[in-house]
């Protein structure tokens, strides 16, 4: 996808506007547009029935100039966050708590999730911001304005914020206690939501791990009502592998499995190596969907690397309408697209991420720190790795060797599929059951190999700083054919390829022609933030 931000469709936006942001669209070379319906998610334009109605009229008018255009179009919704302008002041202003008091989240408190005359990030002072529960009516509700817009031409639905506590920046307030979030959690586990934070109890590990589930089960029955009426389903959250995800009950490796493709919105803070490791998380989870990479570049220089690492790992680049654009991105896609169609990700180690362990380490961080140290060194030494979701995994994974950062938590079956690979072990591994009880004793891998024994099987070798990201691929249907994305922020030092036979292909950066390469030995600056090599090795 060529993405493009129409930006903000609002009841007062006039077909000359829609044929003007169109416009500018197809000027810019985009083949996909993505628009909100106001800013965020309003009540008056998503709960009540008249101003929807309004709304998706709009919506109609943007979507059919847009395929006139040949442009899909991608509506941005909130999943379980409803705004209302003026509600701090004006007592008598519709909002979701005031009409639907019975479809709020609640803490574990019974305080209600609901927040009102405070500025906060996306919010402002005026708004309240209100919080529904996924077991609540608002399902329902958002069913049926999916549908609708789905029936009026939109070709997919990008849905943010499908998460529990809200804004956590304000405090941690763990959801939900609402009678039907309890009902759903006694039916699923026999236990009543649980008072209070206790990470040694197994009833509190429980309600955790089923919010995750809840989570999972209302982006599925939104990706089934999308895809009833014609449409995809994205969703966005902004924790991938951070700790956040416990906290807000939406880890992605988990959330993914509900049919819906996801979207990871990147704020890494100049931390280049953490955006490429949440960039290729968001594709290793699911190799087999697409990946919206929302990001919100400062500068020019900063979209240049979101849009080299969003490509490095498979990723469709959106910078907000606010940010600036990469100059000159599509037509290097362009240019590399029979690499972009062809390519399938390569790998010979897995580094096995757990949301389970991730979540039972959440007061200390335990197994996410290990987790990014493993990711740090792998990355450093330019192996071709994958990141392998445990709870998920139905199969052995197809690598020689498994890396296991702090996997205490482990149940029998997926012991199973990894125990007959070598295995790196970082800290204590398979120690616990499911929700996290000692195991007596502990199960024992058979083939236990250190880290620094791991190195690649190419057919060539490379050589790049530490600090350069690489990123390894095949062509579908020619194994002998490699891709190399390397992501190289500083934009200093060389990439060195050597073999023993010729080395043949070309390599493409962005603003150049393309170079031919022939030779044992091929050395490449890392002038800028995105170096793009076919390769093929002589026999």
């Amino acid at each position: 996808m060529k993405l493009w931000p129409f930006d903000i469709l609002y009841p007062e936006t006039s077909d000359e506007e829609i044929e003007e942001g169109v416009d500018r669209a197809r000027r810019a070379g985009a083949n996909t547009l993505i628009f909100y319906l106001e800013e965020e998610q309003m009540y008056r334009t998503i709960v009540d029935e008249a101003g929807f109605k309004g709304i998706l009229a709009k919506a109609a008018t943007l979507v059919e100039e847009a395929h006139a255009a040949g442009l899909k179009t991608i509506c941005y919704l909130n999943g379980l966050e409803v705004m209302a302008h003026d509600a701090c002041d004006d007592q008598t202003t519709r909002s979701l708590s005031r009409t639907h008091p019975e479809w709020l989240q609640k803490d574990i408190s019974g305080r209600p999730m609901v927040w009102t005359c405070i500025e906060n990030d996306w919010i402002t002072e005026d708004m309240e911001d209100a919080w529904a529960s996924p077991y609540s009516g608002f399902k329902g509700l958002m069913r049926r304005r999916i549908i609708s817009l789905a029936r009026a031409g939109v070709d997919a639905l990008y849905i943010d914020q499908v998460s529990l506590p809200g804004m956590q920046n304000l405090g941690e307030r763990w959801a939900s206690s609402d009678p039907r979030f309890a009902s759903a959690f006694r039916k699923q586990y026999g236990l009543a939501v649980p008072a209070r934070v206790d990470w040694s109890s197994t009833e509190w590990r429980k309600f955790v791990w089923f919010r995750h589930q809840a989570v999972q089960s209302y982006l599925a029955y939104l990706t089934q009502a999308a895809s009833s009426a014609g449409a995809a389903t994205f969703f966005e959250a902004s924790t991938n592998d951070t700790s956040d995800g416990t906290l807000l009950g939406n880890d992605p490796s988990f959330s993914v499995q509900s049919g819906a493709a996801f979207s990871p919105e990147i704020e890494p803070e100049g931390d280049d190596l953490a955006a490429f490791r949440m960039a290729k998380f968001a594709r290793d989870i699911r190799l087999d969907q697409p990946i919206i990479y929302l990001g919100w570049p400062a500068s020019s220089a900063d979209a240049l690397k979101e849009f080299a690492i969003a490509i490095c790992e498979s990723g469709n680049y959106y910078p907000t309408a606010d940010s600036p654009h990469p100059a000159g991105a599509f037509s290097f896609m362009d240019t590399i697209g029979d690499v972009l169609d062809r390519r399938v990700p390569y790998a010979e180690v897995a580094l096995i991420y757990s949301a389970r362990n991730k979540d039972w380490t959440y007061s200390d961080e335990g197994a996410f720190s290990k987790y990014v140290t493993a990711f740090r060194t792998l990355s450093e030494r330019h192996l071709p790795f994958r990141i392998v979701p445990l709870e998920t995994l139905a199969s052995t994974p197809d690598v020689d060797a498994a890396v296991l950062p702090g996997i205490e938590s482990m149940r029998d079956d997926e012991f199973r599929l990894v125990k007959d690979l070598r295995v790196v072990l970082l800290g204590e591994n398979a120690t616990r059951d499911e929700w996290g009880s000692d195991r007596q004793p502990p199960l024992n891998f058979p083939n236990v190999v250190s880290l620094g024994s791991l190195h690649a099987h190419l057919p060539f070798s490379l050589t790049a700083p530490a600090r350069t990201r690489i990123e390894y691929y095949t062509d579908r249907d020619d194994p002998s054919r490699y891709f190399l994305f390397a992501y190289s922020g500083a934009a200093t030092g060389r990439l060195t390829l050597s073999s023993s036979s010729a080395l043949t292909g070309s390599a493409f950066e962005m603003g150049k022609s393309p170079r031919k390469l022939n030779g044992k030995r091929i050395d490449l600056p890392l002038s800028s933030p995105l170096l793009v090599i076919e390769l093929r090795a002589g026999s």
